[in-house]
């Protein structure tokens, strides 16, 4: 059995999430220890995190990656990379709507969890629209 770095408790306490030097990440149910989702990261889990409302996970590792996951399904919703070294602090901010973490590499990062408020948080202070190559590089997967 691996050694568990980390554990966090959802709300109600029914669940358990637990972080493993395995590069696993474990969604237990608390009563009965059955053990409901596992969640892989490549090397060693560093830090896990259930959001406010408790519908995301997120779980950082020593591949440099955070991931979120649907709390229910246990299914990856995106990859955040960062410079490649460990990472070292993984949390959801502001009421989870974004993800903020550190590496070893001294990277700090800032994700927007949902995009429509990145595009509302950026219309409030740009002066002009967008040009093509910007919606690209910052909404390459949303309509122009």
């Amino acid at each position: 059995e691996e050694p568990v770095y980390e554990a966090a408790r959802n709300g109600d306490e029914r669940l358990i999430l637990t972080s493993n030097e395995d590069g696993t990440a474990k969604v237990w149910e608390a009563v009965s220890g059955m053990l409901l989702h596992t969640l892989t990261h490549e090397g060693g889990m560093k830090e896990v995190s259930w959001n406010g409302d408790e519908s995301l996970k997120l779980t950082s590792g020593e591949d440099g990656t955070v991931k979120v996951w649907a709390a229910e399904s246990g299914r990856q919703l995106a990859v955040f990379v960062g410079d490649g070294s460990s990472v070292t602090t993984a949390r959801w901010i502001e009421a989870s709507k974004r993800l903020l973490f550190t590496t070893t590499g001294d990277l700090v990062t800032v994700y927007y969890n949902d995009k429509q408020l990145y595009v509302d948080e950026v219309s409030q202070f740009a002066t002009r629209n967008l040009s093509w190559n910007e919606w690209q590089l910052y909404l390459p997967n949303e309509p122009y």
